[in-house]
């Protein structure tokens, strides 16, 4: 499933860009403050076949803060990855405003071409400093936080990023969607009802309704031990 999605190539301007996401039953995006407890092996693993169809995959700094994870596909999807002509692994992407990255996760132990990080134009010099040994930083000039399109605007041009995943978390999900950036959605709704954790998959204030953002179009649903893998399409306005 999902292994070989075959995603459209992005415009000039932005690459195609798809959020993948798992939730319970109760719409919470996070047990204990992490993600990865909600889904199974399987939606595990179709997180993984997702990532072997982009050039690259983005994640906000909390999310890195939360989990000690990486960005990468296993040999077996690498070797898929460069029958279609893409390269060994996705470029991995943080974005963080103030630039205050724990430099012990294991993302950082991949090669530095591997990593992009954008922070904001308020990230302090010693943060800069430091993530500039362990990966390629852009610095937004204007804002206190990384723009969704001009990050987009920079991967495309500077990159050659044509298809990009975002994993989170629920703020960075949310800025992709105000922006009306994102054009497909993969949820896995596990079949789980949690509680307690504020953390919902889309976070921040009320997206806009009344002027019709998007309306998402099912493309396809899958069923495995009551674990539903949904992908729908984002249609936005004019």
């Amino acid at each position: 499933m999902y292994a070989e999605l075959d995603l459209p190539l992005g415009q000039a301007v932005r690459p195609y860009t798809v959020i993948n996401a798992v939730g319970t039953l109760d719409g919470r995006g996070a047990v204990g403050g992490k993600s990865t407890p909600i889904g199974s092996e399987i939606d595990h693993r179709l997180m993984r076949n997702i990532r072997s169809n982009v050039d690259a995959v983005l994640i906000g700094a909390g999310t890195l803060r939360s989990e000690d994870l990486t960005l990468t596909v296993d040999e077996l999807l690498t070797k898929r990855r460069q029958e279609r002509g893409l390269k060994e692994q996705p470029l991995s992407i943080i974005l963080s405003g103030s630039g205050d990255i724990p430099a012990d996760r294991k993302i950082f132990r991949t090669s530095k071409s591997n990593v992009l990080i954008f922070t904001g134009s308020h990230a302090g010099q010693r943060h800069l400093a430091r993530l500039s040994e362990l990966a390629t930083v852009h610095t937004a000039t204007e804002t206190s936080v990384p723009e969704p399109e001009k990050v987009l605007e920079t991967l495309a041009e500077e990159f050659g990023v044509r298809r990009l995943l975002v994993e989170g978390g629920p703020s960075v999900n949310r800025s992709f969607l105000e922006a009306r950036l994102v054009d497909e959605l993969f949820l896995t709704l596990a079949p789980k009802i949690v509680g307690g954790d504020p953390r919902s998959l889309v976070e921040g204030e009320p997206l806009p309704q009344e002027d019709a953002t998007s309306s998402p179009s099912i493309v396809s649903i899958y069923l495995s031990d009551s674990e539903l893998y949904l992908r729908y399409r984002l249609r936005h306005a004019p």
